[in-house]
């Protein structure tokens, strides 16, 4: 099972993201 962490999006909003899927963010 993967860690979700919360990030910030471009508006300043938290949303959650896979660990998986934030290290192929650009």
């Amino acid at each position: 099972k993967s860690k979700s962490r919360k990030i910030l999006d471009m508006n300043g909003e938290e949303k959650f993201y896979e660990a998986e899927k934030v290290k192929t963010r650009k």
